[in-house]
């Protein structure tokens, strides 16, 4: 029994683990990331990948996924309005922090919380087909 649990367990503790490895992650100058942040990195402009000089100042690459995906116009450009809509109603006063809240709230909060929930209910389904697999033996 133990050894079934730890396998149903097995894809969040490799999570688990991926996560504490990437947080403890060393920066391009070789040193620790700091977490939290106290401020955006400034790097370089590389030309063959993306660094945070394309977050802060717009990336100048050549898009690798369609337009209809990361566009402004496309899926990304919708995500981003409805953060920044739901941020300005979430604190009117203070639409920039309300949108980095919403945006904890729904990919740091909700949406691990659905793919937990929806997790448990594959491991729940798995368990009632054994369970029915060995009443049928």
């Amino acid at each position: 029994m133990a050894q079934k649990m730890f396998f149903g367990l097995l894809p969040v503790l490799l999570t688990a683990l991926v996560f504490t490895a990437v947080l403890m992650a060393r920066g391009p100058d070789g040193h620790a990331t700091p977490f939290p942040r106290r401020t955006i990195p400034h790097e370089a402009f590389q030309p063959d990948r993306c660094t945070w000089s394309c977050h802060n100042h717009g990336c100048e690459h050549a898009p690798r996924l369609p337009d209809w995906l990361s566009g402004d116009a496309g899926l990304f450009g919708w995500a981003v309005r409805a953060l920044h809509r739901g941020g300005s109603l979430l604190l009117p006063g203070h639409p920039r922090e309300g949108y980095g809240l919403i945006n904890l709230l729904i990919f740091c909060v909700l949406w691990p919380a659905a793919m937990w929930g929806l997790y448990l209910v594959a491991v729940g389904q798995r368990r009632q087909l054994r369970a029915l697999r060995r009443v049928r033996r």
